[in-house]
């Protein structure tokens, strides 16, 4: 392999190094030597599996993560998104901590209409956040998700609740919420949303907040609740 690159032949260097290692396969060294010349000749396609199986043969788990997250880079660069997803996952798996792993996954499940699988990761990284801006953007997105791709109100109208005991005051959460119930045909809990939109409005806005429960309370059978929600109104136009 030295005499081939000592005469400029990287290419031929690198498969009499592949030769070896498929004599030697557990020789680590010898391992990323190759990796090393897969690089230098431009093989993205040879290195990305190469560093899959170096993954899985070196024992020092910075290395391994090292493997993974470079031929995760390489997979997206070569247009591969699946194989890139698959191998940010498997980086994610060696460094559970690795945001930049976890943002190109997301980044790809939206840009490939993975939409399933970019809700469970939204909502597993609001998980490991647990409260913060940064939890209430995953779950936002998760509802938004669930919503407008996948068409799924009742799900969404969840999520949109989470996001909404994160943020209380998030008056686009809020609406997103009664705007699934009621998508969802589920009348009580379009009924606590839009009791919940009337506790926060001022103004104008109060008095339509209070006549849409009203009129939610009256097609739910709930004459008596509607009475007051209507009067609610009156009292909040100042009549």
């Amino acid at each position: 392999a030295r005499l081939y690159r000592d005469h400029g032949r990287a290419a031929d260097a690198v498969r009499v190094e592949q030769r070896l290692l498929a004599l030697a396969p557990d020789d680590v060294r010898l391992a990323w030597r190759v990796d090393v010349g897969l690089d230098e000749i431009g093989d993205h396609a040879a290195r990305i599996e190469h560093l899959a199986a170096l993954a899985r043969r070196d024992p020092d788990p910075a290395r391994r993560g090292i493997a993974l997250a470079t031929a995760a880079r390489l997979a997206e660069a070569t247009g591969d998104r699946a194989r890139a997803i698959e191998l940010h996952r498997a980086t994610l798996a060696v460094w559970p901590s690795d945001r930049a792993a976890r943002a190109a996954i997301i980044e790809l499940l939206r840009a490939t209409g993975r939409w399933d699988e970019l809700v469970s990761e939204r909502r597993a990284e609001a998980a490991e956040l647990a409260d913060g801006p940064g939890a209430v953007r995953a779950l936002r997105e998760a509802a938004w998700v669930l919503e407008t791709h996948l068409g799924r109100p009742a799900d969404a109208a969840l999520a949109y609740r989470e996001v909404l005991d994160r943020a209380p005051d998030d008056a686009a959460a809020l609406a997103a919420l009664v705007r699934c119930r009621a998508a969802a045909g589920d009348r009580d809990g379009l009924i606590a949303a839009l009791e919940q939109r009337v506790d926060a409005a001022v103004g104008r806005a109060a008095v339509h907040a209070a006549i849409e429960l009203g009129l939610a309370q009256e097609r739910a059978g709930r004459g008596d609740d509607a009475m007051d929600s209507y009067r609610r109104a009156l009292v909040s136009g100042g009549g």
